[in-house]
C-alpha cells in the first residue's frame, strides 16, 4: 500500500512539472507584423507581446535589400511600434522586426506590394 501511495505521489510531482514547463511556453515572445499601404504610402505596424519581459526591438521597412525607413523602441510586456513612410506604386515591400526579450531574440517578416 504504502509502494502504490509512493509511486501516485511520484506520477502527480511528475503531471506538476510539465504543467509548470507548458505555462513557461505561454509566455513566449510573439511579434505580429502588419505592412499595408493606401495610395503611394506604406503602414508599418509591429506588436510584440512577452509577458514580464523588457522588449527592445527595431521595425525596418526595406525596398528589395535596401533599408529606406526603420522605427525602434522598448518597453516592459507590450510594446508598439508604427511608422508610415511614401513609397512607389507597383514595388514590392519588406517589414522586418526584430530585437530581444530578456535577452532571448526573436523576429518576423511580412512583404507587399504597393
Amino acid at each position: 500500500m504504502k509502494r502504490l501511495i509512493s509511486l501516485a505521489s511520484i506520477m502527480v510531482l511528475i503531471f506538476a512539472l510539465c504543467v509548470s514547463v507548458n505555462a513557461t511556453d505561454a509566455r513566449a515572445t510573439t511579434p505580429n507584423v502588419t505592412l499595408t499601404f493606401s495610395g503611394n504610402t506604406a503602414y508599418c505596424k509591429a506588436r510584440i507581446t512577452s509577458a514580464g519581459a523588457s522588449i527592445d526591438a527595431k521595425m525596418t521597412l526595406k525596398q528589395g535589400s535596401t533599408v529606406i525607413a526603420s522605427w525602434s523602441g522598448s518597453d516592459t510586456s507590450a510594446l508598439y511600434l508604427e511608422g508610415e513612410h511614401t513609397v512607389t506604386k507597383g514595388s514590392t515591400y519588406t517589414l522586418e522586426v526584430s530585437g530581444t526579450a530578456n535577452g532571448k531574440s526573436f523576429s518576423a517578416t511580412t512583404s507587399g506590394k504597393c
